[in-house]
């Protein structure tokens, strides 16, 4: 089955995907009292927050082109859905009683948020034309590294 949606489509929801993550980052810091994971979930905000540029400038350059690409996954409902996990999550850490965060759930979620963007921002490598092969590889990269530092985080608790 194929889906199929616009570059600037894509790239909003790339936008919405590093504004929850910088969210869901920034609010694991505030809240967590662990040294190493305050580091870590600052650094990573502040990464998400470059990566909303990049992708406003891969918004501006494909705004003009309406013209739909096919991808072999449902790439925006994918991204849509890691944007309300990403930000139910923040949700229910604002509403929780007192008792704080879950860090290890929240490294899980992390873990998978990023693990799906190096997917997501693959297939919009395949797809985008050649112009935008740097800049995704360059975020695929960046994301790859948040994936590792977290994955030795959640083995070992330390950045």
């Amino acid at each position: 089955m194929a889906f199929y949606a616009e570059a600037a489509d894509i790239a909003r929801m790339a936008i919405d995907i590093e504004d929850a993550g910088q969210q869901f980052y920034t609010k694991l810091a505030a809240t967590t009292p662990d040294a190493h994971a305050k580091s870590l979930f600052t650094y990573l905000a502040g990464q998400e927050g470059q990566h909303k540029l990049i992708f406003g400038t891969i918004l501006q350059q494909t705004a003009q082109d309406q013209k739909q690409q096919e991808y072999v996954i449902d790439i925006l409902g994918q991204m849509k859905t890691m944007v309300d996990d990403l930000r139910a999550f923040i949700f229910n850490a604002q509403n929780a009683s007192g008792s704080g965060i879950d860090l290890p759930a929240a490294v899980t979620l992390a873990i998978h948020g990023e693990s799906e963007s190096i997917r997501i921002y693959g297939e919009m490598k395949r797809v985008l034309t050649e112009t935008f092969t740097p800049i995704l590889e360059k975020i695929i990269t960046e994301e790859q590294k948040h994936l590792k530092i977290l994955q030795d985080f959640q083995n070992n608790k330390t950045i």
